[in-house]
């Protein structure tokens, strides 16, 4: 896997066709040899995964190599990168929500990923790495130490001590620039920030130019340049050059896997992003949400049970509904399809985004009826129990809040005056006003 990393850009399906081989042979060695092989047996599968870019079933296997009793110090360093990376993942995907959605799972995500990635970083002593300073390294920016994250890595730079194939260093170093220049409570203006993310993209250039076939390193890359982007997109308005580059990334992806889900997703709100931009300034964002769906589509082919995927098609059809609406075009047929696919997900597994963008779709779905004469009570209802979903799970929600107060509004405008009117705009009231403190 190593090699074909360090190879010019090339289709790895063969490489990682050699790769299962190699593991369907050693799954039959393990059942022949019983309890014994099950420990060392699932650590060699759980490599095998990470190298195929598989972590979720390399965490699986991994896992089961730890509590067979195959705790050996590599064994540690291979748990801490396999949940590394998928830290690194959810936080992408956590980029998508909005900020009240942020702050409420990340303490989830830390628990779920980072925190046991730091303790078998410690358990992984005397594992025979590449670099004890990136040990050192990782350990920091898992704690958000991210001052003494770069300094480690400057050492390691200065000292020349690690190997020139070994890329991971200064893809370190860009993750860790990228995370301070994003931290959540960071104080830095927009200029810094945007120096700071402009370090963090050489950085990671740095190391894609030495594996110039890692998918993992040019979805970094393409997840600084969505940020960027979403900075530009209600910012200062300078979109062009990161979604140009965040394609670019994405491209470069899906030349070395042609079905690679993370890189359709990531291109998916790229596209919806600008579609965003173009349509807030009266532009025609239509294109990119065609692209948009299309791409959506396929993830959703290439991977039903992804729920990322479904979350992108569905918000990418309630955009296009209502750049239809704003057209005074009917948005019902893209706004079916929307909750159905956001109510095919099951309730467990919906997130607070998810509950949003049921929200906005019934609420479209309602005006849409509304203003065509219709009863649109059913959606007008269930538009607001998304919102109350959502609120009851993270009651500081101002968009939630305020989305409920208008729905509280529209429906009792419909109603005839009732006593049933008179309490939708006491709760309106109510709802706005929660809204407007948390976000005024």
């Amino acid at each position: 896997a190593r090699y074909a990393a360090l190879a010019p850009p090339h289709d790895l399906a063969p490489d990682r066709a050699q790769i299962r081989g190699l593991m369907a042979d050693l799954t039959a060695e393990i059942r022949a040899g019983g309890a014994l092989a099950e420990g060392p047996g699932r650590y060699a599968l759980g490599r095998g995964y990470l190298a195929l870019g598989d972590d979720a079933r390399a965490l699986t296997e991994l896992e089961t190599a730890w509590a067979r009793g195959f705790r050996e110090p590599r064994a540690a360093y291979a748990l801490a990168i396999t949940e590394g990376k998928l830290y690194q993942r959810a936080l992408r995907d956590l980029a998508l929500a909005p900020p009240a959605v942020r702050e409420r799972r990340r303490p989830e995500i830390e628990r779920r990923y980072r925190d046991p990635a730091r303790v078998h970083l410690l358990a992984s002593r005397g594992a025979e790495v590449a670099s004890e300073g990136y040990v050192a390294a990782l350990l920091a920016y898992y704690d958000s130490r991210y001052d003494d994250a770069l300094r480690e890595l400057d050492e390691i730079t200065a000292q020349g001590a690690t190997r020139s194939w070994f890329y991971e260093v200064a893809q370190l170093r860009g993750q860790v620039l990228a995370a301070r220049a994003l931290a959540p409570r960071t104080a830095a203006t927009p200029d810094e920030i945007d120096a700071q993310l402009r370090t963090a993209r050489d950085a990671l250039a740095a190391a894609a130019a030495i594996g110039e076939s890692d998918p993992e390193l040019f979805l970094a890359l393409a997840d600084i340049e969505y940020r960027a982007l979403g900075l530009e997109v209600y910012g200062r308005g300078r979109v062009d050059e990161p979604y140009r580059r965040g394609r670019a990334a994405t491209d470069r992806v899906l030349i070395l896997e042609p079905g690679n889900v993370d890189a359709l997703v990531l291109r998916v709100n790229l596209a919806r992003a600008m579609a965003e931009y173009h349509s807030r300034r009266g532009e025609d964002g239509a294109p990119l949400l065609a692209e948009a769906i299309a791409d959506a589509r396929r993830a959703r082919t290439l991977a039903p049970e992804r729920i990322d995927a479904t979350a992108a098609l569905a918000a990418c059809l309630r955009q296009a509904a209502e750049a239809k609406s704003q057209r005074s075009q009917d948005p019902a047929a893209e706004l079916v399809e929307a909750i159905a696919l956001i109510e095919a997900i099951p309730a467990d597994a919906r997130d607070d985004w998810s509950y949003i963008q049921l929200g906005l779709s019934h609420k479209l779905l309602a005006d849409a009826i509304d203003e065509a004469g219709g009863d649109a009570s059913a959606h007008r209802q269930a538009a607001i129990a998304a919102y109350r979903e959502v609120l009851t799970r993270n009651p500081n929600f101002g968009e939630a809040w305020l989305n409920l107060g208008i729905n509280y509004v529209e429906r009792a405008r419909h109603a005839a005056a009732t006593m049933a009117s008179t309490d939708d705009l006491g709760s309106a009231i109510e709802a706005l006003e929660r809204g407007r403190a948390l976000r005024p």
